[in-house]
This record gives structure tokens, C-alpha cells and sequence, in this order.
């Protein structure tokens, strides 16, 4: 399985981002975080990565990561958001949105997971197959004189 092509099927993962949405989607105040800021707001670690700024950074379709500000993760849909306060304070998304954001992190995760298990269905073809080959080996074996 190529991880990279297999991101949400990753032990935890589908938990962690859901967690990252609503945090950097409904806060109140600030938009951005920095890591020490995710691990408090989010009472610890991610499950599925060392860190939530490489979790963040394994998954550019809801998330943007710039190591060069103090306060490098955002959310995408937030952070390009028309109004600003100012650089870092966005208004929050409305829970319809951040809903709308769950929804396409399960479809992705769904489709993973469609895309990884359709190889399974060939096991009992090759089942099959093997033990048709071996069959056929024994027979020639079963009837092939001994010198």
C-alpha cells in the first residue's frame, strides 16, 4: 500500500483531521496556529502522525503550512476567506461549512478505501489458480514413469 496515495486510511487519521477542522475552523479568534498551540488546544498529539504540522502538511487539500510564520497551520477555506481582521484573525466558518468539510474528508476516505480493497477480490481467482496449476503438476507427476 503507498502511503501517499493512502493517507486516511492511516490508523487515526480521519479522527486527527476532523479534530484539525474544527479547531482551526470554529475558533473564535484566531485562524493560524503553531504547533504548541494545537497541542494545547487539542490536549496532545495527533494519533496518526508525529506532530499536527506534518499531519497538516500530509494533507494540502484542507490545509496550508508555512513554517516561516509563528503560527504556520491554517485552514485553506478559512484562511482564504474575503474578511480579515487582520493577518492572522479570520471570522470563523459557519458549522454548515466545516459539516460540508467533514463530509469530503469521509468521501476521500471512503474512496481510499474502496481503491485499496479492490485488489482483495482477486484472491480467490488466484486461489484458484494455483491450485489448478498444482493439480495439474501432480497429475503429470502421478503419471509420469519412474526410471
Amino acid at each position: 500500500m503507498n502511503s501517499k496515495n493512502y493517507e486516511y486510511l492511516i490508523n487515526g487519521r480521519l479522527q486527527d483531521i476532523c479534530a484539525l477542522i474544527q479547531v482551526l475552523g470554529l475558533d473564535e479568534e484566531f485562524a493560524r496556529r503553531s504547533e504548541e498551540q494545537l497541542v494545547k488546544d487539542l490536549q496532545g498529539n495527533p494519533i496518526s502522525a508525529q506532530h499536527w504540522v506534518e499531519l497538516a502538511k500530509r494533507h494540502p487539500e484542507f490545509f496550508r503550512v508555512n513554517l516561516d510564520s509563528k503560527w504556520p497551520v491554517s485552514l485553506i477555506a478559512r484562511d482564504v476567506e474575503g474578511s480579515k481582521v487582520d493577518n492572522y484573525k479570520r471570522p470563523p466558518l459557519s458549522t454548515e461549512f466545516v459539516l460540508k468539510l467533514f463530509e469530503t474528508a469521509f468521501a476521500i476516505h471512503d474512496i481510499q478505501l474502496k481503491r485499496e480493497e479492490r485488489w482483495k477480490i482477486y484472491i480467490p481467482l488466484w486461489g484458484a489458480f494455483i491450485t489448478g496449476i498444482l493439480g495439474i503438476v501432480a497429475q503429470f507427476l502421478k503419471h509420469t514413469p519412474v526410471p
